[in-house]
């Protein structure tokens, strides 16, 4: 009995863990304009950009002519402000060390402040 117990918890402990790997989650609708962001730790990475820009966007081209706000960061994590509410954004992660790798492109929006 024990053993499944443990089987269970690591299951769904584990999955929790892949889940929360990067925030916020594709497709948030977020009640807040300041943001914790978190994304998996790369090795060999001395520094992680985040980039924000207005708008959905699928493609890098048109991300870049729209960013509001890049921060950098030390650790896998940051905090960042966006300006509005009831907007959508899309947001990336540069990984910047002996090898600079850019990440997909993740979105999410902010609730309207009615």
């Amino acid at each position: 009995m024990q053993k499944i117990i443990l089987l269970f918890l690591a299951v769904f402990i584990g999955q929790g863990q892949l889940r929360s790997q990067l925030m916020p989650a594709e497709g948030s609708k977020l009640n807040y304009r300041i943001i914790g962001f978190s994304f998996p730790k790369q090795n060999g990475v001395k520094q992680y950009k985040v980039e924000i820009a207005k708008g959905n966007y699928l493609l890098a081209d048109s991300f870049r002519k729209h960013i509001v706000s890049t921060s950098k960061s030390a650790e896998n994590k940051l905090v960042a402000e966006v300006p509005e509410f009831g907007k959508e954004y899309t947001w990336k992660i540069t990984y910047e060390g002996a090898v600079k790798k850019e990440s997909q492109l993740y979105h999410f929006s902010t609730k309207s402040n009615d």
